[in-house]
């Protein structure tokens, strides 16, 4: 079948650069020969850079420049159904003080049957070579609109960068008035302002059209979106008879006239942010308040997802008016999820706080107040505990071998963390809220070691265990192997005290408000198995202060 070429034009680029005769000796010159980018030596660069045709054709054969040509071809051409854009570009290079050149040779295409409505987009990189190619081709990538955009984008580069701007429009007026779409018009005047993200757009609903799909009246609705797979795949579209709607709505779990109508009337289709309001607050709840529409119309970086799982029915019911609220754009969705965190962490606390506000007045008012609460609570005194047995066993004195006593100081209170950060000049104070973290300060009268054991629990074996993860002198410095035989009794005793007795921590930490917050440790399971013969579960506080894991992470203190 013979090739009909649309549009076709070369654009050529050269580029000469030129080095010295000659190197300075005190400088680069006693690497002659031995640096392994040059096999010739070092070549020092001049300031002059050519890109004109004559200088290069002048240097071709000048081992004392490097001179490179790139000729970029576009190409629209059809041939029988298949009309394909492509760019084709070919790049001669010779380095410096090298006789011979390099080639490189690549293609970018769009291809379109015009028949099937089937595209596809794709390129074959290093072609020249008849092993060491790749090429990727991907049949109506119709998620990735900015994939179809950047092709465009890449393949028509050479011509917007050249001089006749009027080539651009001539190429895509022909682009599209050969696929049928009359309603895409370049005007010669644009330049090279060209919208490609409508372009791809266009190109998606050609190829849908041409497969007979029936689509909604605001179509371009449905590739406004953030979301990889957001539209139906055409096996899916062949089992609702090719009606997008109903595809899109089994595509994305979604059921009911009033979605489907809406979906015919809205300009974005934030499935997302319906998904979860329906999943946390029912969907009766959203379509008696008919805010069905104004869900998928609202952007997905407005949207609020951070619904609070322990909230029951009553609360619930009071936080859905905050959040009409956030959607009719009276509140915005990360002031709503700091009065979450805030009622989350007042409760916590002890405060009988509820969610009581009526109108947006109401609501900035208990936002201000109990921003002023939380902050009362953010100077606290904390007081550890663990059991007797364990601080007992810690604390017994250790000799080593020269009778030098060294006594192991468990630290509990804010005060003690804070004594012993200040002499050490060290950031253990930072530690005392980390429930899985226990901090002993090994002393000898005038020396002192700052050590952290690291609680891990094991559900497998329901066995807590107990390791020492890190053990720094004064300026978080390493100790001198003279403290390792000491070190290693400490490991000892502190194994030693953690067996025969239920090991336990809590914490009391009191405010400068007169409250006061006890919390006591807790193994969990994971979160995430990765190894199932042998996973780490969680040590942690049984509620959380400021919403946070408490667990150590590793930091040098």
């Amino acid at each position: 079948m013979e090739k009909k070429e649309l549009f076709k034009k070369v654009y050529k680029r050269h580029e000469t650069q030129f080095y010295r005769d000659h190197v300075d000796i005190s400088t680069n010159g006693y690497n002659m020969g031995n640096h392994p980018k040059f096999k010739k030596g070092i070549f020092e660069l001049t300031a002059e850079t050519s890109y004109d045709e004559k200088s290069f054709l002048d240097n071709y054969h000048n081992l004392l420049c490097s001179v490179q040509q790139t000729n970029k071809t576009v190409v629209l051409e059809e041939c029988g159904d298949k009309l394909s854009l492509k760019l084709f570009v070919s790049t001669y290079k010779r380095n410096v003080g090298i006789k011979f050149f390099g080639k490189n040779k690549d293609c970018y295409f769009i291809t379109i049957n015009k028949k099937t409505g089937d595209f596809y987009v794709g390129n074959i990189l290093r072609y020249q070579n008849k092993r060491k190619f790749s090429k990727v081709i991907r049949k109506n990538p119709n998620n990735y609109v900015g994939m179809i955009r950047e092709q465009f984008s890449i393949i028509t580069l050479p011509v917007r960068q050249d001089n006749v701007i009027i080539d651009l429009p001539i190429l895509l007026n022909e682009f599209t008035t050969t696929l049928g779409l009359p309603d895409i018009i370049f005007d010669v005047n644009y330049g090279n302002n060209i919208d490609f993200v409508e372009l791809a757009k266009n190109l998606i609903k050609y190829s849908l059209l041409k497969k007979n799909v029936k689509l909604p009246n605001n179509f371009s609705s449905f590739l406004d979106n953030q979301y990889s797979e957001h539209i139906p795949k055409t096996k899916l579209l062949r089992k609702h008879k090719l009606k997008f709607v109903d595809a899109f709505m089994e595509h994305h779990g979604l059921n009911g006239n009033e979605i489907k109508k809406s979906l015919h009337l809205c300009n974005e289709t934030n499935v997302y942010g319906l998904k979860n309001a329906i999943d946390y607050f029912g969907y009766d709840k959203l379509y008696k308040s008919n805010v069905i529409l104004d869900l998928l119309n609202q952007s997905l970086s407005k949207s609020f997802h951070n619904f609070p799982e322990s909230f029951t029915k009553s609360e619930k019911d009071k936080l859905f008016t905050y959040y009409l609220w956030q959607l009719e754009g009276d509140i915005n969705s990360s002031t709503l999820n700091d009065h979450i965190l805030y009622y989350n962490q007042l409760k916590a606390y002890g405060e009988k706080v509820s969610l009581n506000s009526k109108n947006i007045d109401d609501f900035v008012t208990e936002h201000a107040n109990w921003s002023v609460l939380i902050s009362s609570y953010k100077s606290g005194y904390n007081v550890r505990s663990y059991n007797n047995e364990f601080v007992e066993g810690v604390q017994k004195s250790i000799f080593d071998y020269t009778g030098v006593e060294y006594t192991p100081t468990v630290l509990l209170t804010t005060d003690d963390y804070t004594n012993e950060s200040a002499y050490q000049n060290n950031c253990v104070r930072t530690y005392i809220d980390k429930c899985s973290s226990v901090i002993i300060s090994l002393r000898n009268g005038y020396e002192r070691a700052t050590i952290e054991y690291m609680l891990t629990y094991y559900p497998n074996f329901n066995q807590l265990q107990i390791k020492r993860v890190q053990s720094l002198g004064k300026f978080n410095k390493h100790l001198s192997e003279i403290w390792n035989p000491v070190l290693e009794m400490l490991d000892a005793q502190v194994g030693m005290s953690m067996k025969g007795y239920e090991f336990t921590s809590e914490m009391k930490t009191s405010y400068i408000n007169g409250k006061t917050v006890n919390r006591k440790m807790i193994t969990k399971m994971p979160n995430h198995t990765y190894d199932s013969s042998r996973y780490v579960g969680l040590v942690q506080w049984d509620m959380s202060l400021e919403n946070q894991d408490n667990f150590n992470l590793g930091l040098d203190f």
